[in-house]
């Protein structure tokens, strides 16, 4: 993975060719370290993707029950269950949230209401 511009990107992957042991390392689109998905471009698309899917699956399953809680217990539930896939570096990867990701965040905390 190079974290470049496109330019210098293509011209390195095309002009070098890293090896260990006779093995070719192969270039990535993105890489995933301590649990945050980082790409090349350093937007952090594909890992709020996924934050946003993961808290969806779990809203989803929670929202047909949300007559029957407490709104104590809602709270709970949204902040254990949904805002935490988004609380884990959010401090790198929140100022890179494009307006269209930042209206999708922010239809989970509807479930409290």
């Amino acid at each position: 993975m190079l974290f470049c511009s496109e330019n210098q990107r293509e011209h390195l992957s095309t002009n070098i060719v890293p090896c260990i042991d006779n093995n070719t390392i192969i270039f990535q689109a993105s890489a995933k370290n301590l649990g945050l998905t980082m790409d090349t471009k350093l937007n952090f698309n594909n890992h709020i993707n996924l934050c946003l899917k993961k808290a969806y699956s779990m809203l989803k399953a929670l929202y047909p029950h949300r007559h029957f809680l407490n709104i104590k217990t809602k709270a709970m539930l949204c902040e254990s269950l949904i805002l935490s896939h988004f609380n884990h570096y959010d401090h790198i990867y929140g100022p890179f949230l494009s307006v269209v990701n930042k209206k999708r965040g922010t239809k989970s905390t509807k479930f409290l209401s």
